[in-house]
């Protein structure tokens, strides 16, 4: 049954499996939960926000570590690499040195 349902999407036949191209068309639209989720962590890593961090910085739990109303303190880590390897990104194409090359003797005029 694998096979075949494998075989329906992968090869051209003279109708195709309507049901199983439908099926996975579906799954498509709505199975996107992992890409999701890998974006929402990586947007909360760069932001630094996590479950129970609140906005005075301060560890409110009882079972805090290494004692409730202790410091938790951000270290930037992430966002500053990403800001730095855009701007190397961004100098580079901006301050690159883009030339065109003829190839062959009916790219000259083009090149020019």
């Amino acid at each position: 049954m694998e096979d075949e349902y494998l075989e329906d999407l992968a090869y051209v036949r003279k109708e195709p499996n309507v049901h199983n191209l439908n099926e996975v068309y579906r799954k498509d639209l709505s199975d996107h939960s992992g890409y999701a989720d890998q974006c929402a962590d990586s947007y909360g890593q760069r932001r630094m926000w996590w479950p129970g961090k609140t906005l005075d910085h301060k560890k409110h739990q009882l079972d805090a570590k290494p004692w409730p109303m202790s410091s938790d303190q951000e270290v930037p880590v992430i966002d500053p690499r990403i800001n730095t390897l855009v701007a190397l990104i961004m100098n580079a194409i901006r301050d690159g040195n883009i030339t065109a090359a003829p190839v062959n003797g009916d790219d000259v005029e083009r090149a020019a």
